[in-house]
Formats: C-alpha cells, sequence, structure tokens
C-alpha cells in the first residue's frame, strides 16, 4: 500500500489534466524526440500504472489466500470471457471498481490485434477503449478511490494498521 500511495503521490499533477492517456499512444511512436507535454504525460501515465499494478497485486495476494474482495474475482473472470457475465456489463466500460486491473492488465500485456469475434478478445478491446479515453484526473481520482477501498478492506476485515 505504501508503494501504490507513493505512485500516486508522484501522479498527483494528473489531478489537473484533461488529457486522456491514450494521448501518448501517438506522441511516443515518434521515437526519442517527443515533446516535454508528451514527455510529461508519459511519465504521469508510468506512475498512475505503476500504482494500479500495485493496487491489483494486493487484490491477486489477498484473492489467492481466499481473503479477497469480490470486485477483484469478478474483474479477472470478466476479462478471461467468463460467460456469468454479458460484454455489457458497465463496470468494463467505465472507470469502476475494476479500474486498477483493467489499467494494470493493459499495461502489462500486448494490445489487442485485429478486432475479433473471440468473446475473450472483445473484452480485451473493451478493456483498451477504455483505458485510452479515460483522462489522467479521472484515472487519478479512480485509482485513489481503489486505494482506499483496499486500505479499508485491510484494516476492517483483517486488522491491518495501514497509515492513509
Amino acid at each position: 500500500m505504501l508503494v501504490a500511495r507513493d505512485y500516486l503521490r508522484l501522479a498527483r499533477r494528473a489531478a489537473g489534466q484533461h488529457a486522456h492517456l491514450g494521448s501518448t499512444k501517438a506522441g511516443s511512436a515518434s521515437g526519442p524526440a517527443v515533446s516535454t507535454v508528451t514527455r510529461r504525460d508519459i511519465m504521469l501515465g508510468a506512475h498512475l500504472a505503476s500504482a494500479a499494478i500495485r493496487l491489483a497485486s494486493i487484490d491477486a495476494v489477498l484473492s489467492a489466500a481466499n481473503a479477497g474482495r469480490l470486485e477483484y474475482r469478478d474483474c479477472r473472470a470478466f476479462f478471461r470471457g467468463s460467460p456469468q457475465f454479458v460484454d455489457s456489463d458497465s463496470r468494463a466500460s467505465r472507470p469502476s471498481e475494476w479500474f486498477h486491473v483493467m489499467l494494470r492488465d493493459n499495461a502489462t500485456h500486448e494490445e489487442p490485434g485485429p478486432p475479433s469475434l473471440n468473446p475473450k478478445r472483445r473484452r480485451w478491446e473493451i478493456r483498451q477503449r477504455l483505458v485510452e479515453r479515460v483522462t489522467f484526473a479521472r484515472a487519478h481520482a479512480q485509482l485513489s478511490l481503489i486505494a482506499d477501498d483496499l486500505r479499508t478492506h485491510l484494516r476492517k476485515i483483517h486488522n491491518l494498521p495501514l497509515p492513509t
């Protein structure tokens, strides 16, 4: 939690950024000659992704210990193509309690290829589109909420004293 909180602190400038996470995609493809703004946004995105990775890792450890949160299990099942979820599950199309897992997976897995009819691949495409259109400000706010929820879960359910 401390490392996730530190990455969120490093990304606090994102709170005022209305650019989208996907805005750095084209700019970073231009090679080493990226603009100062693009370089700044790439660093903000890296800090947000690093926070998401840490938060999702905490959820993964809790889940493996059968002490996890339903949100994490639902997200993993949805993106693994579980038929218990319809493709239109609203949590996959907005920054939700799933956002940390979606951003982690988007940052650490290859981008989906061409559009597919495969339900699992279609869900990955949904994730890619969502992450690309979320603003830096919204990503920071959602990850901060998720960090607070995880902290509360750990404090209340597992009696772990964590700093705020």
